[in-house]
């Protein structure tokens, strides 16, 4: 054990080891790295090749298109594998190395202070609320995920404290985001050169908040270089604008935007930087030239509505997308109001936005903003300091008010320093300020361990540079081999849980799948309980199990694993219609009824929900309200109820002939949610196997497809 001794004058510091004392100068000596003192510490920087390749693995692990994109409910799966794979490899090597480990802290003590202590304050609250949240798995999720943030946050400290360590940061994670850079920008310029549908901010947005968050610190690495090099970076630059701009997303487009400005403020208003200021220039002109280009591919495009012009000239999308960030904040409010002190468990929210959706609704059945996320899984707020406040609670919320604290005050430290110290302490504060802005508007943001890790990458970068205690106070605190092997063994224990609860994810996706495949209903039923068995928590087992015995004309059983799934959170317009099915096939069309009455509660602005509600109330007898009904559809969208009215009651090919002619009617296939046309499609040709012939909808052996996450 080495223990560390200020004497009387302030430029000696003693260190006693094995019984002798060692006086070192300060003058003489560097605190900018922690001593060594072990003979074998060189041992961490051999596998440190080992963890960046690892690192590189967990960044890419959505990049790679060979997994199969198996739809876990509401917790992603692949990232957090990867990740809990990783970082439970990390640590087992750290445990069996632990004596031949150099064990100073490098921690100052605000940094202990500002980040240490309330990043494992709010793990353990965040494993406190499994005594009071509906889903315990979903709070084991989340601990675990911050207590690997904890550890990956130790692990990066101690790396950028070892010379070269910086650099390797910057080129694994920079060059996973070019990687993914390549096929966004290639599927922008087919896009707006032959049309198509547009599917890239649903697959690329997500890595927005890497992007703006490591960009500061890139580009005043970039300003810095010469020759080659600095071609180099700015292409690097250039290239991540370009992915940013693929993404269609307005947020990151004004983020980057202000990004490049507070950079670009630094190095014009300070002397100090002035070396800098035409390579800044050169970067920023490289920019506006590769904008300049993306913005004139519609002149080349054979479509008539340019897709980079539409998403953000569509007022319809932009409204759809405002309301629902609406309706995530009134949801969340709603949480809050309920479970003000506690929350309603970490990682909960997805689990538990239905049941207060249903809540909301009733106080407030013609809120317009009820019309949004009819048949999607809004699995989070798309805020997320408010989701931390829904699901913790006041207690959560001040410890994270807590660490954020420590970010204003690094802020603070790195403006005051900005015109006598380096100009990458405020470049990764401008990094942070960039993602937590980012956080209030995004659905990832911490939810993704890719965003998290570059996040917290970014961090110690900021912590190493600006918190660092005086040179009096200055004192190295070396741990002992048992209480290291105490806290890597928690940390292992809570990436091995991370691990588990995504294999499990899965597994029972997997499984469910196998059993769809299998055309013996009595065969398949082994396969989806065992999913079942596998992970309780997932509906889509219980769905596609519903859907099976709905063809296979099994109604009464079908309609109790639907009613299931239903309960489980896959509460979508489409599920409550599959059920209403099931109960009017099985011969009660009172249960039906109520069916739909319960989904009129979750979406009492939903055209479908409110035409499929009155024609089975006309089925049962109830003109008058149906009558009514029917008026409150109308007064939403006339012409989407009557089709939909038409089309549940008389069928497609009758709809579609009287959408020739009558101008009050649409084209079936143009109705809204797509997927319960197949619903209403379903139910017609079971009770109407006739019109089979004339129908183009193939859902014989049709199971409904899980409904998709919600994009950012």
């Amino acid at each position: 054990m080495v223990k560390c001794r200020k004497g009387n004058d302030p430029t000696i510091v003693s260190f006693s080891h094995d019984g002798k004392t060692i006086a070192i100068g300060m003058t003489q000596v560097s605190f900018t790295r922690p001593m060594q003192v072990s003979p074998h510490n060189s041992l961490l920087v051999k596998p440190s090749t080992v963890f960046f390749i690892g690192l590189a693995l967990v960044m890419l692990a959505l990049w790679m298109f060979f997994i199969p994109d198996w739809t876990t409910f509401v917790h992603s799966w692949r990232v957090s594998l990867f990740a809990s794979l990783f970082l439970s490899a990390t640590v087992a090597y750290l445990i069996f190395k632990a004596k031949q480990i150099d064990l100073t802290l490098p921690f100052s003590r605000d940094e202990k202070r500002f980040i240490l202590l309330p990043l494992l304050l709010f793990t353990v609250w965040s494993f406190a609320s499994i005594a009071w949240g509906s889903s315990w798995k979903s709070t084991i999720h989340h601990t675990s995920i911050w207590a690997a943030y904890l550890t990956f946050y130790c692990v990066t400290r101690y790396l950028l404290d070892q010379k070269g360590q910086y650099k390797r940061f910057i080129y694994v994670l920079v060059g996973v985001l070019l990687a993914y850079s390549v096929p966004a920008i290639a599927g922008f310029v087919a896009l707006n050169i032959f049309g198509g549908a547009n599917k890239l901010g649903v697959g690329f947005a997500r890595f927005g908040e890497q992007v703006l968050t490591l960009l500061p610190l890139l580009l005043v690495g970039v300003v810095r270089l010469k020759g080659r090099s600095f071609v180099l970076g700015v292409m690097a630059v250039t290239t991540l604008w370009l992915f940013m701009f693929s993404t269609f997303g307005r947020t990151n487009y004004g983020l980057f935007a202000i990004g490049i400005a507070a950079i670009g403020a630094a190095i014009f208003l300070f002397r100090r930087y002035r070396l800098y200021r035409i390579k800044f220039a050169i970067t920023a002109a490289a920019l506006i030239v590769m904008t300049v280009v993306m913005i004139s591919l519609p002149m080349l495009s054979v479509s008539q509505t340019p897709p980079d012009s539409h998403r953000f000239t569509n007022n319809e999308s932009i409204s759809a997308s405002n309301n629902f960030r609406k309706l995530m904040i009134s949801l969340s409010v709603e949480m809050i109001a309920t479970h003000p002190i506690i929350g309603v468990g970490a990682d909960n929210f997805g689990f538990e936005v239905n049941r207060y959706r249903e809540i909301y609704s009733l106080q407030n059945p013609d809120h317009p903003n009820l019309a949004a996320a009819e048949n999607e899984i809004p699995e989070r707020a798309h805020n997320e300091f408010l989701q931390i406040f829904a699901e913790l609670g006041l207690v959560g919320a001040a410890i994270f008010a807590w660490f954020l604290t420590g970010i204003g005050v690094m802020a603070f430290k790195s403006l005051k320093e900005l015109p006598t110290r380096s100009i990458h302490a405020y470049a990764a504060m401008v990094g942070i300020g960039l993602f937590i802005a980012s956080s209030i508007v995004t659905s990832y943001s911490f939810r993704l361990i890719q965003n998290g890790f570059v996040f917290f990458f970014v961090l110690a970068v900021a912590a190493k540079l600006l918190l660092k205690d005086k040179v009096d106070e200055r004192e190295e605190i070396v741990l002992s081999v048992s209480r290291f092997r105490i806290a890597a063994v928690a940390s292992l224990t809570a990436c091995l849980l991370l691990a588990a609860h995504s294999s499990s994810n899965v597994a029972s996706v997997i499984i469910t799948q196998k059993a769809n495949g299998i055309r013996n209903i009595d065969e398949a039923l082994k396969l989806y309980e065992t999913a079942s068995f596998i992970d309780d928590e997932n509906p889509f087992v219980r769905n596609s199990l519903g859907h099976r015995l709905l063809h296979e004309g099994r109604y009464a059983e079908a309609a109790v694993n639907l009613s299931r799934s239903i309960d489980m959170g896959l509460a979508t317009s489409t599920s409550f219609s599959y059920l209403a099915t099931a109960h009017s096939l099985a011969g009660d069309n009172i249960t039906a009824e109520e069916t739909m009455r319960r989904a009129l509660v979750y979406y009492p602005r939903s055209p479908f929900i409110l035409t499929r509600y009155a024609a089975l109330l006309k089925e049962n007898g109830k003109e008058q309200h149906s009558v009514e009904i029917l008026a409150k559809a109308n007064l939403i969208s006339p012409k989407a109820s009557r089709t939909w009215f038409s089309f549940i009651s008389e069928g497609a090919k009758t709809t579609s002939d009287k959408a020739v002619f009558d101008k009050e009617l649409m084209p079936v296939m143009d109705l809204q949610p797509s997927s319960a046309i197949y619903a209403v499609a379903t139910e017609r040709l079971i009770k109407f196997p006739e019109e089979r012939r004339f129908s183009m909808l193939n859902i014989g052996t049709r199971h409904e497809t899980p409904a998709q996450p919600l994009s950012p």
